[in-house]
């Protein structure tokens, strides 16, 4: 408002009182602020029909007119919309009518004081500007509210989806539209979450979901006020279609990218592939050319065993230290769902997300986060994997396991044939190894090396770990371990039932066995578990029908390594060769042993006859019977028939023989478990193929496998037992058995001439002996010592004479005097007893020669001086002098059974010399007696 121009104002007083209208006037000039109009009416009627034609800017109404009450005068004004403001008074103050009549639509309310106050002009004049205001507000109010009405049913009719969405996000508007964009009725999408990004407003794209479908939308975002409230005006245009369009025409021109750089892939592929029969070189360019089908950061190859699948080669493993573990591990199908799959459904696996598929297991590779695998085919068959991974999650799809099985296609193809090429090569060179090793097996005659060649080459050929011959023991219906090259370590001579092991098989059904997963295996060794064999191939070595033994190759902790039909068919070659060189190798040495047997017997004959030391001969017979049989060890048990018992004369091939035997020296006849017993006994050879097994042999420290035992007889009369042994069971055969009694019987004739010359020998030194004892006891001359010294000695000479007793009859005294007596306390005091008394008593008396082998034991009663410890054998002969017996002679010793009847003999024709030689001494010894007496008187 300016200063310099008073605004005019025409004021229409609704009054009956004009003293009142016109103080009004006068008061009103003098205001300042405004040039007030003023004009009364008498009532309200008037005042309508003034206002009808007048312009006019305020109202001042008197609520006190006669026949109005109070505010209807008011309320008819402000019904006819009067575009005025009013002002009322009233001749008192009164706060509730005051109320009313402001909420009546008053402007002010004043009392007839206030308004002769000097302010009441400028108090209408307040109410003309705040009615102005207020008219101005409502009709702003009043145009928004049709601009809103306007934009409502803008945005209503909009075919875009129109939202209005506040700064938490909330929906607080939505159109048709939207509800067909989103799915949801108006109701329900209205105080929901907005899920499209709010922080991007100029987002072009933004994709949202209706229902279980995926939409693509424009989004353009207005921010704004919206019902006193700052929010964004969001319209999105459904451009799903042209989006799928446009996706559909990329992605096809992408797949027939992909197709042409995966075709043009493949068939660089194959040209590699295919330029090569090497295998190892095709497992190479597999791996070189993946990289071109399916983008990777470790790729494998695993080839299927059985049940399992091996690691045979990859790229990107070296780096994580995992190539060497990988190569070392077999992989069960059965436990890794994906390969499981892969085997049973001949196609291609994709595991996006590796942490996430249930199919997946880890193994320490948790750094694979997505996977495609495709089957190596070979004619409907799968023969191994070829396995894609990468370190990003979701990096293989669907056409990446389409590709890949395209790829490995070509590579088992390429696989295959450089497998039958190499196959063919093998074939060849294996061929020719079997006629090289033929040309070798022909030029061998000793059959342990041909067994050893054999084997060798068995093992080389079929490039195995090891091997083994064995050879059919028809009598026992068994084979038997000949040769072993590696493991399991098998004792030579070790025997195997038929129908046990892959070599039992081979031997039984006379066909080869082959088994490549031997620990599950029925009729596995435990053995060859515990060895960790884990493939094997045995088949029969025939000679015709006959079973002549088995050959056999082992794979050990190498369960990649599988025998095939065609390698049992070469193994099966082999072994026929080697049955026909074996057979004839055996019948060529048999016949050769058998002629070295009989001349090595001529020569032991020849030699035997020579030799007529019993020593010699028996260890001469020892050696030549161990040589004839390939024996290492014999002993030879002289039996000894007083005391029913065996006696250990020798043995060879032991290193202490007093050790080995001690508990042998000595047999009874009767003993058990004692086979040289046994025999001796049963008069009869046995042939033990395995001690242990046999309850006859009694244990013994030494390690023996087989032996032969024969009785040593002459003239049915048992003279000891020879025997030969074997530290391996199975040793020897019924030939060498043969062999063995015809050396007994050599050895039995050679001992019995021996014996008899020796018998000879003997008697005669013992003849010589006697006549030079004799001849010293008769130059003893007359002194009685130097007889009884003479007759000791002579006896020591003929016979064991640890003790002697010389007893003579005094027939003065009616005793026997016993002048010299010698035992191991040495000599004896002279001493008498009774005639009839002690052995010598027994000897005079009877006259008869005694001969006790155990005095104690014999109840033959005797006297026992000097030595305290009684002696134990005892030879006594009478003296006889003509017909006349003058005493008896006693040889004794402290060993059982001293004395045969060869020393009675002897020591009765040594008596003889003794008796005239005592009396002579007798004789000189009274004559000197007599001279010494003084001469008889008369």
């Amino acid at each position: 408002m300016s200063t310099n121009t008073l605004i005019e104002l025409h004021l229409v007083v609704i009054t009956q009182d004009d003293a009142l209208t016109e103080a009004l006037r006068q008061q009103f000039a003098a205001t300042r602020q405004a040039a007030f109009q003023i004009t009364r009416v008498p009532n309200v009627s008037v005042a309508r029909a003034f206002l009808a034609t007048h312009q006019v800017d305020a109202l001042l109404l008197d609520l006190d007119l006669e026949n109005t009450h109070k505010l209807d005068g008011l309320i008819t004004l402000r019904s006819q919309a009067v575009n005025a403001p009013i002002v009322v008074f009233a001749p008192t103050q009164d706060a509730d009518l005051a109320l009313a009549a402001v909420r009546a639509g008053a402007q002010d309310f004043l009392t007839r004081t206030q308004l002769m106050l000097s302010d009441s002009a400028l108090r209408v004049l307040y109410a003309v500007e705040r009615y102005a205001l207020s008219s101005q507000s409502h009709l702003h109010a009043e145009q928004l509210q049709f601009s809103e009405a306007r934009f409502r049913l803008m945005i209503n009719e909009n075919a875009d989806g129109i939202v209005v969405v506040n700064q938490a996000g909330v929906i607080r508007f939505a159109n048709p539209a939207a509800e067909n964009l989103f799915g949801v009725p108006r109701q329900e999408l209205v105080g929901t979450l907005f899920m499209a990004p709010l922080q991007q407003p100029n987002s072009p794209l933004v994709e949202l979901t209706r229902g279980q479908e995926k939409i693509f939308a424009q989004q353009r975002m207005v921010e704004t006020v919206w019902n006193r409230e700052n929010v964004w005006i969001v319209t999105l245009r459904d451009i799903t279609a042209e989006r799928l369009a446009q996706e559909q025409l990329a992605a096809t021109q992408v797949a027939q990218e992909h197709h042409r750089r995966v075709a043009q892939a493949l068939a660089d592929s194959a040209a590699a592939l295919n330029s090569t029969l090497s295998y190892e070189q095709v497992l190479d360019r597999i791996l070189e050319n993946i990289e071109r089908v399916a983008p990777h950061d470790a790729a494998s190859i695993f080839l299927i065993d059985g049940a399992k699948a091996r690691y045979v080669r990859g790229v990107g493993f070296d780096k994580r230290g995992l190539a060497q573990w990988l190569g070392e591990t077999r992989f069960d199908i059965a436990f890794l769902d994906h390969l499981r799959e892969m085997r049973e459904t001949q196609r291609a696996v994709v595991i996006p997300e590796t942490h996430k598929d249930s199919r997946w297991r880890q193994l320490g590779m948790e750094w694979i986060r997505s996977y495609v695998g495709a089957p190596l085919r070979v004619r409907d068959e799968v023969i191994g994997f070829l396995n894609v991974d990468s370190e990003t999650p979701n990096f293989f799809s669907a056409s990446h396991a389409v590709d890949l099985q395209a790829f490995a296609d070509q590579a088992a193809t390429a696989l295959e044939n450089a497998r039958l090429h190499a196959q063919v090569a093998r074939r060849a060179e294996r061929l020719a190894e079997m006629y090289d090793l033929a040309r070798e097996l022909a030029m061998q005659r000793d059959s342990e090396m041909m067994w050893t060649l054999l084997v060798e080459r068995a093992i080389q050929i079929l490039d195995t770990s090891s091997g083994g011959l064995l050879l059919y023991a028809p009598e026992t219906n068994e084979i038997v371990v000949r040769e072993i090259q590696g493991a399991p370590s098998v004792p030579i001579g070790a025997r195997i039932e038929l129908g046990v092991g892959t070599v039992g098989r081979a031997a039984l059904l006379r066909e080869p066995a082959l088994v490549n997963d031997y620990a599950a295996w029925e009729f596995r060794q435990d053995a060859f578990v515990k060895a960790q064999v884990t493939a094997a191939l045995s088949v029969p070595m025939l000679y015709g029908a006959e079973l002549v033994g088995v050959l056999s190759v082992h794979q050990v902790s190498d369960a990649t390594k599988r025998f095939t039909q065609d390698d049992a068919k070469l193994l099966m070659m082999l072994a026929a060769q080697a049955a026909a060189l074996l057979r004839n190798t055996r019948l060529r040495q048999e016949a050769e042993k058998r002629a070295q047997q009989l001349a090595l017997v001529y020569d032991a004959g020849l030699t035997l006859n020579r030799v007529l030391e019993p020593r010699v001969q028996l260890d001469f017979l020892s050696r030549i019977a161990m040589r004839s049989v390939r024996a290492n060890m014999a002993v030879f048990y002289r039996f000894d028939p007083e005391a029913q018992a065996l006696e250990l004369d020798l043995a060879l091939g032991y290193q202490e023989r007093g050790a080995t035997f001690k508990y042998r020296d000595h047999v009874p006849l009767s003993a058990t478990p004692s086979i040289e017993a046994w025999v001796a006994r049963e008069r009869m050879p046995a042939l033990i193929q395995d001690v242990a097994q046999d309850a006859r042999f009694a244990r013994s420290p030494e390690t023996l496998g087989s032996g032969i035992w024969v009785p040593v007889e002459h003239d049915d009369i048992l003279l000891g037992v020879l025997a030969i042994a074997s530290a391996q069971t199975y040793f020897f055969t019924p030939d060498d058995e043969r062999l063995l009694v015809l050396f007994a019987s050599q050895a039995a004739v050679a001992m019995e001439n021996a014996r008899l010359y020796q018998s000879v020998l003997r008697e005669n030194e013992r003849r010589n002996v006697l006549h030079r004892a004799s001849q010293e006891v008769v130059s003893a001359g007359l002194d009685a010592e130097r007889v009884y010294a003479a007759i000791h000695q002579a006896v020591s000479q003929l016979m064991p004479c640890e003790a002697i007793a010389l007893a003579v009859v005094d027939e003065d005294s009616a005793q026997i005097r016993l002048p010299y007596m010698y035992d191991r306390g040495g000599r004896q005091p002279v001493t008498a007893l009774a005639k009839s008394q002690g052995l010598s008593g027994r000897i005079i008396d009877t006259g008869a020669a005694l001969n006790i082998g155990h005095l104690a034991q014999s109840n033959v009663p005797s006297v026992n001086f000097g030595y305290p410890v009684q002696v134990v054998s005892v030879l006594g002969v009478p003296l006889r002098y003509g017909s006349e017996i003058i005493g008896a002679l006693l040889a004794e010793s402290y060993e059982e059974n001293a004395y045969d009847d060869a020393d009675r003999v002897r020591l009765e024709m040594l008596a003889a010399y003794a008796a005239a030689a005592l009396m002579n001494a007798r004789g000189y010894e009274n004559l000197r007696r007599a001279l010494r007496q003084p001469a008889a008187t008369d």
